[in-house]
């Protein structure tokens, strides 16, 4: 299999988890039990985020190579434009959505917003991205990122990635200390809508550029085989592997105490200044750093490995990876993303309407959501494949 195949499969099995993690019923379902956000620190939107930058440092590195560095500024400009495409009708199916649904303005108020889309200021932060809905902030986020791709890409190519990580990791750190907020602040004002609400988003994009700008980097590393995980002396490898696996180990009592608000009292002012999800704080970053390089390192050094366990678990991750639908909607993932959250937005509407749904008839609307979620990617892949295809030569007698 490809890498850039395994990477595709690996997003489209991060959106998954992240549709089961969107999945709001009156009562917790049980699904949510498997998701691994209940051992760890790492999220679905963080490997998401990550990933999504190596798939594009890798496709523009093969631009640069090819057209330069015009064409690849270009593309970027080309994805900010569908993005906001994008975003502007999600966001205006979800206010259709609420509004034509019975009780559908009420149970959604949470979600949209109290101020209806025929409000000027809200209608104004929607088409200017500043106002997002519940699950619909990733690909605002995104667009502010592919206005630095391009840049970042070449200083990667030309080998200066310290530059494009250090002036990440600053951003990152300013982002911890409240500096966004200043930002926000005069932007809230100017969007406030009839609801009180003006600049609304869940995610502060000063902090969670750092997991883009280290996949891009990574990314074009790879591109350019300049990183490669199997180069490394076995050992070494191996001992950063089981360091991994011990800050996890480390970290997970503090996972489960919090989880469910056991963490004594003493200890929350410490551990919300480490958290701070919005703003991906140090404590995320621990986790994901360790997260990722268990899973690279069992990936790209478990076949050869000298345990048949650990070459067990290589081939079913690999196996795993390359299930057709999760690799479709890893190349399809904008796509997959907008579709998921009508499809969310549906299940919590049923299940409101349901009042008090039992666990199998939320497992029966979870499974629905899941049976439909590849859909899209189906669709275009089919389509991709019909236009691709090699046209009948007509022979003329």
């Amino acid at each position: 299999m490809r890498r850039i195949e395994a990477i595709d499969g690996l997003r489209g099995w991060l959106l998954i988890s992240m549709v089961l993690s969107h999945l709001v019923f009156p009562d917790a379902i049980w699904m949510i039990s498997l998701h691994f956000r209940n051992v760890m620190f790492t999220e679905s939107a963080q490997g998401f985020v990550f990933v999504s930058g190596m798939v594009i440092g890798i496709v523009l590195l093969k631009r640069l190579q090819r057209r330069g560095y015009e064409a690849i500024t270009q593309q970027a400009q080309h994805r900010i434009a569908e993005l906001w495409r994008y975003s502007v009708l999600l966001v205006l199916g979800l206010y259709a959505m609420r509004f034509a649904l019975p009780d559908g303005d009420i149970l959604f108020r949470s979600w949209t917003g109290e101020a209806p889309i025929w409000d000027l200021w809200r209608l104004f932060g929607v088409l200017t991205l500043a106002y997002q809905p519940t699950f619909a902030d990733i690909l605002p986020m995104y667009i502010v990122f592919m206005l630095f791709a391009a840049p970042a890409v070449r200083a990667v190519s030309q080998g200066r990635q310290m530059e494009v990580i250090v002036t990440s990791a600053t951003i990152w750190i300013a982002a911890q200390f409240g500096v966004w907020g200043w930002i926000q602040a005069p932007f809230n004002w100017i969007f406030e809508a009839s609801d009180g609400q003006g600049l609304r988003m869940a995610f502060n994009p000063m902090g969670w550029q750092l997991l883009f700008m280290m996949g891009l980097v990574i990314g074009v590393m790879l591109a350019q085989q300049r990183f490669d995980l199997k180069a490394m002396a076995p050992g070494r490898a191996g001992r950063l592997a089981l360091l991994a696996a011990l800050v996890l180990l480390v970290l997970f009592p503090l996972r489960w105490l919090t989880a469910r608000g056991l963490l004594p009292e003493g200890a929350w002012p410490f551990y919300r200044v480490m958290e701070n999800r919005g703003a991906l704080g140090p404590i995320f970053i621990i986790s994901f750093a360790a997260v990722g390089y268990l899973f690279a390192w069992i990936v790209a050094c478990g076949p050869r490995s000298g345990s048949r366990i650990l070459r067990a678990i290589s081939a079913g991750i690999a196996a795993v990876l390359a299930w057709r639908p999760a690799v479709m909607m890893g190349q399809h993932s904008l796509h997959t993303y907008v579709w998921h959250v009508p499809l969310v937005y549906m299940a919590f509407y049923f299940g409101k309407q349901l009042g008090d749904p039992s666990q199998g008839m939320m497992t029966l609307l979870a499974l629905a959501v899941f049976a439909l979620l590849p859909l899209p990617a189906w669709w275009r892949s089919r389509t991709t494949e019909t236009r691709s295809a090699p046209k009948p030569v007509v022979v003329k007698k």
